[in-house]
């Protein structure tokens, strides 16, 4: 489930499968749609409602996802309403992971800086996702590598070339998950 309409950025509830066939996770998560991507995933976000028997046996499911969603996934979505709640988000991530953060979080955050405009610090995080990928021989993280290359050098020439090219990308996102009806119509 997801809110409609979609802007830069995706929210939604998305629910998990387990091993066990009768229980699943509850998620909220967001995705930046300026980042590539072909599926939806938990990357950005957290399983909610940890204390919650999530099977189709609780007699108190309906119940339990409405709680849930409403005393976790809700004020979630409040913090990352706007695209500097959701980069705040990112950052916190990219702090308390420190040399171990997921380059997915940090190829997000620094196209989010560029969406905001704040360059400086989008060419930092830009250096620091091009040097963590570096020398990797992964074909989708020398793919990872390649996209931030290109927006580095975009930016390098002229913010609007990095700015163009993430909507080419969120284009490109939006087609790929059938978002096209939900996407809000710039004015």
């Amino acid at each position: 489930m997801f809110k409609s309409p979609v802007g830069d950025i995706m929210y939604g509830i998305s629910f998990e499968s387990s091993q066990d066939a009768e229980w699943f996770y509850l998620w909220d998560f967001f995705l930046p749609l300026f980042v590539p991507n072909d599926s939806v995933h938990g990357t950005f976000g957290k399983r909610i409602g940890h204390d919650i028997n999530w099977t189709i046996n609780n007699p108190n499911l309906m119940a339990d996802l409405s709680a849930a969603v409403y005393n976790e996934g809700l004020p979630f979505f409040d913090r990352i309403s706007t695209l500097r709640g959701a980069l705040d988000y990112l950052n916190g991530r990219i702090e308390s992971c420190g040399p171990r953060v997921n380059s997915h979080v940090l190829e997000a955050h620094a196209y989010g800086l560029i969406k905001i405009g704040d360059y400086s610090l989008a060419r930092k995080s830009l250096t620091a996702l091009i040097q963590m990928l570096k020398g990797d021989p992964i074909p989708w993280v020398i793919e990872q590598r390649n996209r931030a290359l290109l927006i580095e050098q975009k930016l390098e020439q002229h913010p609007e070339f990095a700015l163009a090219q993430l909507d080419v990308w969120k284009a490109e996102t939006v087609r790929n998950l059938g978002l096209e009806k939900y996407v809000a119509i710039k004015p």
